[in-house]
């Protein structure tokens, strides 16, 4: 039967019967990668973009309904 505590940096301490104390610690964590990102004005030219995109398929909706 083992005995196992949690200390507060997350090291696992398990003891058992007649062994010695094994401390199994997690393994650190990679550097994070930056990911690209829009800026203010790359924001307002998808805005932009997106805009016409949804104005065209209007105006050829109204176009194939008549």
């Amino acid at each position: 039967m083992c005995a196992l505590a949690a200390i507060a940096q997350f090291d696992v301490i398990a003891t058992c019967t007649g062994v010695d104390p094994v401390v199994v610690t997690p393994p650190v964590a990679a550097t994070p990668t930056a990911v690209p990102t829009l800026d203010v004005a790359g924001l307002g030219l998808l805005g932009l973009l997106s805009a016409g995109v949804g104005a065209l398929a209007l105006r050829r909706r109204n176009r194939s309904a008549r």
